[in-house]
């Protein structure tokens, strides 16, 4: 198997973000990378605010929402419980399955977790579980601010009581480089304790920060001029859009060690 699995600390750490601009990093440089969403909870498959459409749009990959993620629930709970309200037995094999087939056709599959290693998917199985099958190396992410240590050495003790590779942690400032005292010096209390590196911090660009979209109106009188005015709205968001995409991915080259990402997920495929 050749990929990565994104998890996290908690939930709303950022896996989603870093996750879709890794991908979009990686076929910048004509790399066969793919994002998957093991399973989402919180909004519908084709539900353009839920995690597996923000993973295709973000990253620049053209696939049905449905192909990226094998289980998704409307309801904003743990997986697990979302599946009982919906009358879904999640199968951990429909997911590997999942996997394989994306890995069929790609070089490499990014695969995002939820939540943090404990958050259980269906019955007693937990995201943990399915790392361990999967058997990627994985990627921690975790807040940069205060309590992050605790949190992220408890994930890699278990991470590493479950002999799975940890390539590094990746900090996450939050949606605006909210500033912390805390956040200088928990690096390197991570490293020393926690045996990784830290590849570095990063803060989160909202998709708020993009325009909404422009539509015409439903009452808008027929006619070139209107038809032209709306095309220019239009061009004018794609544009903020793609500004802020570019933005992003210079603000993940600048802060993560990308390199050391990249050497794992060749070193893994020659396993």
């Amino acid at each position: 198997m050749s990929g990565l699995f994104v998890t996290g600390t908690d939930t709303s750490v950022g896996k989603t973000v870093f996750t879709a601009l890794l991908v979009r990093w990686l076929r910048r440089r004509g790399v066969d990378a793919v994002p998957m969403k093991a399973v989402q909870s919180g909004a519908a498959a084709e539900d353009p605010t839920g995690d597996a459409a923000r993973l295709l749009r973000a990253a620049g990959v053209t696939m049905p929402e449905e192909a990226l993620v094998p289980y998704a629930f409307r309801s904003p709970l743990a997986p697990a419980v979302a599946a009982d309200k919906a009358g879904v037995r999640v199968e951990l094999g429909r997911i590997l399955a999942a996997y394989q087939t994306l890995r069929r056709h790609h070089r490499h599959v990014v695969v995002e977790g939820a939540g943090g290693l404990m958050v259980p998917i269906a019955g007693d199985i937990l995201i943990v579980d399915l790392m361990e099958r999967l058997g990627l190396p994985a990627v921690v992410v975790a807040r940069s601010g205060l309590g992050t240590v605790n949190h992220t050495l408890l994930s890699l003790h278990l991470l590493r009581a479950r002999g799975i590779p940890v390539v590094g942690v990746v900090l996450n400032d939050g949606p605006h480089g909210e500033p912390d005292p805390s956040a200088e010096d928990n690096p390197r209390l991570i490293e020393r304790l926690g045996g990784v590196p830290v590849l570095g911090r990063l803060w989160t660009i909202p998709e708020g920060s993009k325009p909404d979209a422009t539509r015409m109106p439903s009452g808008a009188p027929p006619g070139r001029a209107t038809e032209e005015a709306f095309g220019v709205a239009e061009r004018t968001r794609q544009e903020a859009e793609e500004a802020v995409d570019e933005a992003a991915l210079a603000m993940l080259e600048e802060k993560i060690d990308l390199s050391a990402i990249f050497r794992a997920l060749e070193g893994w495929e020659e396993r």
